[in-house]
């Protein structure tokens, strides 16, 4: 099959542009996935009193009680949210004894004190011991991101931070020689072309 030289360049101008898109794309990623890594972080160190980064909070899923929806390893971001929008079938975060759990709103019932939420896991056959106060409530689920949350317990050991850190930077290193290989090429091929003019 012959190809002429404009095809080769329209077809080599689809690849760097293809190459380009990729690249953006995992930069995307990897900034949403450190956004997430930063908000869990944030989360953590300030324990229960987070105020969260514009309101948004995010927490790993460590048990399974919200399986099929939300599974362990997963991380649910959730979202401060008024009393009056809060509503049956919602999932909410919660503190409860010290803990943060994630579970479904399955009633709301008024009281002389105020509402009460009652929750329960969607993978468990009844509902949780206690109310839930609004005062309790951390947010309401807007997003769950499936198994990220096992990458950031991984990282919680020194081993596996060190190994991560090693891989980024065997990528960018080598990234950096195969560009490096490629400009030097093109530099070459240039100066065999004048030479050939």
């Amino acid at each position: 099959m012959n190809y002429n030289i404009e095809e080769i360049e329209k077809r080599n101008r689809k690849i760097i542009k293809f190459k380009k898109i990729v690249k953006k794309t995992f930069f995307a990623l990897l900034i949403i996935l450190l956004y997430n890594v930063f908000l869990i972080t944030k989360t953590t160190l300030d324990n229960k009193e987070t105020k969260g980064i514009l309101g948004y909070k995010a927490y790993i899923i460590t048990t399974d009680s919200m399986k099929p929806t939300i599974k362990t390893g997963d991380i649910v971001i959730v979202k401060n949210t008024e009393e009056e929008k809060i509503k049956v079938e919602d999932i909410i975060t919660f503190k409860r004894d010290e803990n943060i759990v994630t579970h479904r709103l399955v009633d709301i019932q008024e009281t002389e004190q105020g509402k009460k939420y009652i929750t329960k896991g969607d993978n468990n056959n009844v509902n949780d011991y206690k109310e839930v106060l609004y005062s309790e409530i951390e947010g309401v689920k807007v997003l769950v991101i499936p198994r990220v949350g096992n990458l950031i317990l991984l990282l919680e050991d020194n081993v596996y931070i060190i190994l991560i850190i090693n891989l980024i930077l065997i990528i960018y290193v080598n990234t950096k020689r195969v560009e490096e290989k490629r400009r030097m090429r093109r530099e070459k091929k240039k100066i065999e072309d004048q030479k050939v003019k």
